[in-house]
């Protein structure tokens, strides 16, 4: 569901200016970017973040296969991004085309940004609203880097408009009025809901993205074999010997998962099948529920009831504010903790509860790991506001949508491919798995039909593979044009017996 961040009200509730058709820009310089880069980057990812931290700020696509450590990067990125422009609040947008994975980064929806609510009707109307009402235009005129994350499911007339409105603002004809752009993703995984993907529009030429392919795979590190047969998967290379290979892990002869008592992830393609999934289960357990409440605190003055009700929306995604338990309850971690190595996507079961004070969930993890778990703090900001929620990094994990996995690392699921329905969605769930002992397929077998791959996506990679370097910087015919391009929360109630609400000292 895209985030309706309507600007109805902009005009009456934007920052003020000297000059109210221009906002004002912080009074502030560039900073040195720091030459030095962290050390849990590989070769690749310290030679791209060197790269995009030159002086002259260049456009960059990050691509490559699942588990390649995109995500990983793309923080780092916006890191340094970020110390560049100390000072220069908003000057780092962080988007992404889903809620979803907009959380995931830390950022907000592309619509929401942008300031065009669903982005859709009449084109001009929507480019003039949204560059000419005062929040919307605050944020473009600020914007020096947007980010733009799991580019694969953003069309190609959206991201025309996103230009246009950057060039209507910025009052400059480069393409996206000259605004930094980092574009992350990968093709081969999930497509835009509507329309055509966003390299096949000539701003993407136009716009001179130097293209770099992450090669190393980190999720599946040390399995090889697995790794070659998720890439024949990708890109729809498969035959007899990979149809045979994946079809070991169908149900009628997979040796089944280890016996202690956690259960794989079952990843639907469809919403519905989730929910009730879930709640089956947890009504089944017979043990005494407990439930968690969050505690929220907001941070900075600039309390306004759109923006806080965006930002509850936005947190939502990453963690309720309620969390019903009981033990016997399938769990995943939603956060990476690495003093307890646990990740983003790490699975484990609810053995018991801390008997002395709030009683936290006592999770046995794979690997035989048990540890209790501790309310974790999470963030989400835009325009000088901050929501901080402590609450349990956990949600109930019988099942999960193969959208909303997408991102995550998955010690075991199970799932049906032949219920796949657009290009991509089998590869996105299969390499979400550690490796091909956590993973079991129900229904049919899978067969050549299942893998759906886009043909244009083909071609473009060919392309890309075709280039030195980690990709050349890629220019429009005639070495580009500096022309516009155009294309027609609630409030608590009283907690009880068997509720907690987090962190009295937060």
């Amino acid at each position: 569901m895209v985030d309706d961040d309507s600007d109805s009200e902009e005009n009456e509730r934007g920052l003020e200016s000297k000059n109210p058709s221009q906002p004002k820009k912080p009074l502030s310089s560039p900073m040195p970017s720091s030459s030095s880069t962290p050390s849990l980057l590989n070769k690749e990812q310290a030679e791209i973040l060197k790269y995009v931290n030159r002086p002259e700020s260049p456009s960059i696509f990050i691509t490559g296969s699942a588990g390649v450590g995109k995500s990983f990067l793309l923080q780092e990125i916006i890191k340094s991004r970020k110390a560049r422009w100390s000072g220069s609040a908003g000057a780092v947008a962080i988007t992404a085309p889903t809620g979803i994975a907009a959380s995931n980064i830390g950022g907000r929806t592309i619509h929401s940004f942008a300031g065009i609510g669903l982005g859709k009707g009449d084109e001009e109307k929507i480019i003039k609203k949204a560059a000419y009402a005062k929040t919307s235009r605050e944020r473009w005129w600020l914007c020096e880097t947007l980010v733009i994350d799991e580019i694969s499911m953003l069309d190609s007339s959206l991201f025309e408009m996103l230009s246009q409105i950057a060039q209507e603002v910025k009052q400059n004809n480069r393409p996206f009025g000259g605004i930094q752009l980092i574009l992350s993703g990968d093709f081969y995984q999930l497509p835009p809901v509507k329309g055509r993907f966003a390299f096949t529009s000539p701003l993407w030429a136009q716009a001179e993205l130097r293209s770099f392919v992450l090669k190393e795979v980190i999720r599946q590190r040390g399995d090889s074999k697995f790794v070659n047969l998720l890439n024949k998967f990708r890109t729809g290379q498969i035959g007899s010997l990979e149809l045979d290979d994946i079809n070991e892990c169908h149900e009628d002869v997979f040796k089944g998962f280890p016996n202690d008592g956690i259960l794989p992830t079952k990843l639907y393609c469809k919403n519905r099948d989730v929910d009730a999934e879930n709640r089956h289960h947890l009504a089944e357990l017979k043990t005494k529920p407990i439930t968690f409440r969050s505690r929220d605190v907001w941070k900075g003055n600039n309390r306004k009831k759109f923006e806080i009700d965006f930002l509850l929306q936005q947190i939502q995604r990453k963690v309720n504010d309620m969390i019903c338990l009981k033990v016997g309850c399938q769990v995943m971690c939603l956060k990476n903790l690495p003093n307890e190595d646990l990740v983003n996507g790490s699975r484990g079961v609810v053995v018991g509860f801390e008997g002395n004070g709030p009683a936290y969930p006592i999770v046995k993890w794979t690997g035989d790991m048990t540890s209790t778990v501790k309310p974790a703090i999470f963030d989400q900001g835009v325009s000088g506001l901050l929501l901080q929620r402590m609450q349990l990094p956990l949600k109930l994990a019988w099942a999960l949508t193969i959208h909303k996995c997408q991102g995550m690392t998955i010690s075991r699921a199970e799932m049906k491919l032949s219920d796949a329905f657009e290009s991509g969605q089998a590869y996105v769930a299969l390499s979400r798995i550690e490796s091909k002992d956590g993973l079991k397929l129900t229904g049919e077998r899978v067969t050549q039909k299942d893998v759906r791959t886009n043909a244009a996506v083909t071609k473009f990679y060919a392309t890309l593979d075709n280039q030195q370097g980690g990709g050349e910087k890629r220019k429009a015919e005639g070495g580009g044009s500096s022309k516009p391009h155009s294309a027609k929360r609630k409030d608590h109630h009283d907690v009880g017996d068997d509720q907690y609400c987090m962190g009295d000292t937060f």
